[in-house]
């Protein structure tokens, strides 16, 4: 069984239409386990993979990087983020796309 492609938004480009979550290789019970998690996956057909430093505080990325050393060009990687409170500026007033603080 192949696992069929998506289309990527508008950008051309095509990924699985399942994709593995790094969050899920913080469950892994070492990085053995959760580089085999990343070969199979990819043997597998998933080439789409998303992760962030904020799952387990970094783990999940240096293992998916891991997992991915000589993969690379297989796969689409996606990163999140959230900005935290100290470093975010948010605006308090805005109108006719302007802003003050």
């Amino acid at each position: 069984m192949s696992i069929p492609l998506r289309n990527f938004g508008k950008t051309g480009v095509q990924i699985s239409a399942l994709g593995l979550g790094g969050h899920h290789l913080g469950g892994a019970k070492d990085e053995k386990t959760a580089i085999d998690i990343v070969h199979r996956a990819i043997d597998g057909g998933i080439t789409f993979y998303g992760n962030s430093w904020e799952y387990y505080r970094g783990k999940t990325e240096s293992w998916l990087g891991l997992g991915l050393k000589g993969r690379r060009d297989k796969v689409f990687l996606m990163t999140r983020f959230a900005p935290t409170v100290a470093t975010l500026r948010l605006p308090r007033r805005c109108s006719n796309n302007r802003c003050a603080d």
